[in-house]
């Protein structure tokens, strides 16, 4: 949110005035007592769109959802401790109503209000609440007010981030590297889009991802960040580009955080190509047997030469320029080293070798979580020659 208004802060001689949006006289000084000084009367004017839909519109922009304007005083010549004659805060309620401050003209709302000040060193933050007084924007500033004259003073409000929306349109196979732009939405506690001024505070936005797969980079009005894992939003609508190296990954979360706290999220889960072993039959042998519709590699003798092996591969895993490997370990309910024991010198190929007939089930890890199987069959067959086995 950004706005800049002009107050004249009206003196002890009370001279007539307006703010910079004009249509308010301000209150007549109160006469000081003796030892304190004389309060004065600052008026201040703002404009916003009374439609939500118009407040993206503008450069400068104040959340459509206003409604009470609060003057707070933070020191006043240096002192936080305040005696009982200054109000050190000021709420003005916003309306449109028969005596109200504020006025409509078109698609904009224009309101004017009134609050005490004191000569000398002030420190003010003033901000603008929704009806419930969540506080949508806020500006704090220090301002020299000079007994007897019109001080002239600029304010610049910076919406406060509240919730951010983050909308990923397309996610892509994983062995497909892009870059796209995703649609990030910061919004007031009033849930109107902060469309540009300065934030009150940033908003950092990250990957949960640790693999180094996926980064972020951020166009600001003042600024344009690398590809890094987390950003920091400033202001306005940020361009935000999500950088994805095609690695097979799990899902995982962009996360927006004002602070400590989470205040916006959205996962994005990489679509996850198969893991595809070589050198095995797809069995469709007996639907009674364990390996039924199960990838399998057949061995009919206990001392196959060369020996048997598999091989496995995942786009987005074990391709280049990804280059990963997997894991193989034999199922413990459903594979024992007495039926056959598994090696490799490069965890892409696994080499089988038979100690006894039976099945065997081999569990697969690869890429972004995916799992897989594998079943080994060993077979033995005795031939009966002249009532001898061999």
């Amino acid at each position: 949110m950004k706005l800049r208004t002009t107050g004249f802060l009206l003196g002890l001689l009370g001279a007539a005035g307006c703010s910079g949006g004009g249509g308010s006289q301000p209150a007549a000084p109160v006469p000081a007592s003796a030892g304190q000084p004389a309060p004065q009367s600052a008026s201040l004017s703002f404009s916003f769109p009374v439609s939500r839909s118009d407040a993206a519109l503008g450069p400068k922009f104040v959340s459509p959802n206003s409604a009470y304007f609060v003057s707070k005083i933070n020191s006043y010549n240096g002192i936080t401790t305040f005696p009982s004659w200054l109000q050190q805060t000021t709420t003005v309620a916003l309306t449109t109503g028969n005596g109200g401050n504020c006025t409509v003209s078109g698609s904009t709302e224009t309101c004017t209000v009134s609050f005490p000040t004191y000569p000398g060193t002030v420190s003010y933050t003033f901000s603008l609440e929704d009806s419930a007084q969540a506080v949508l924007a806020t500006h704090t500033g220090t301002y020299k007010i000079a007994q007897g004259k019109n001080t002239v003073i600029d304010v610049t409000f910076q919406g406060i981030p509240a919730s951010v929306a983050i909308s990923v349109p397309v996610t892509e196979y994983s062995h497909r590297a892009f870059t796209q732009h995703i649609t990030v939405t910061v919004k007031d506690a009033s849930g109107a889009q902060i469309t540009s001024g300065d934030y009150g505070a940033p908003v950092t936005l990250s990957t949960s991802d640790t693999t180094g797969a996926t980064q972020l980079s951020v166009n600001q009005p003042t600024s344009t960040s690398g590809f890094a894992s987390s950003v920091s939003l400033t202001g306005g609508i940020p361009y935000v580009r999500l950088q994805y190296s095609g690695l097979a990954i799990a899902p995982f979360t962009l996360v927006a955080k004002s602070g400590s706290t989470t205040i916006g999220s959205a996962v994005v889960t990489p679509v996850l190509d198969p893991i595809v072993p070589s050198g095995t039959t797809y069995d469709t042998l007996s639907s009674t047997d364990p390996n039924y519709h199960q990838q399998t590699l057949y061995i009919d003798t206990l001392t196959p030469s060369p020996t048997p092996s598999f091989s496995l591969s995942e786009l987005g895993w074990s391709n280049a320029p990804y280059d990963k490997t997997f894991t193989v370990t034999p199922d413990p309910q459903k594979c024992s080293s007495s039926v056959a024991t598994i090696a490799s010198t490069d965890d892409l190929t696994f080499q089988v070798t038979p100690q006894s007939a039976g099945y065997c089930k081999l569990n697969v890890s690869g890429g972004g979580g995916l799992t897989s199987t594998v079943w080994v069959s060993i077979s033995t067959v005795t031939i009966g020659v002249n009532g001898r086995h061999r």
